[in-house]
């Protein structure tokens, strides 16, 4: 997939999570659970296991994610809704992969978040 492929309206599925040496840090074993869909107005939204997300994003220089309000439940003592909040605060580029993965990356390169392709969003 070519790296201007399309991000809008995609059900990403976060699948992963990359240390800084490549070596793969964290697995998400229910990826349909951790979810994004940006949209073509800048609004993008999901799920982060019990929780809603929702904000705003930019591609002007560069890539942004600016979380808004998101419900805050406690998803129980497994659930992966705090980091997966966290990476997408620390988001400050994007690309797609070779595979068609969306990857996020923060500024330092400390994280890196891994999102699959998971169809047309509704």
């Amino acid at each position: 997939m070519p790296p201007d492929a399309p991000l809008t309206d995609i059900e990403w599925q976060w699948i992963e999570s990359i240390e800084p040496d490549g070596s793969t840090g964290t697995q998400v074993t229910a990826p349909e659970k951790y979810t994004l869909v940006f949209r073509a107005d800048g609004q993008f939204n999901g799920q982060a296991d019990c929780n809603r997300v929702g904000g705003r994003y930019t591609l002007d220089n560069g890539f942004r994610l600016m979380p808004g309000p998101s419900t805050m439940a406690y998803c129980g003592e497994n659930s992966l809704d705090r980091l997966f909040m966290e990476g997408l605060g620390r988001t400050t580029a994007k690309e797609i992969d070779d595979l068609g993965h969306l990857v996020f990356k923060s500024a330092d390169n400390t994280t890196r978040m891994r999102f699959r392709n998971g169809g047309v969003a509704p």
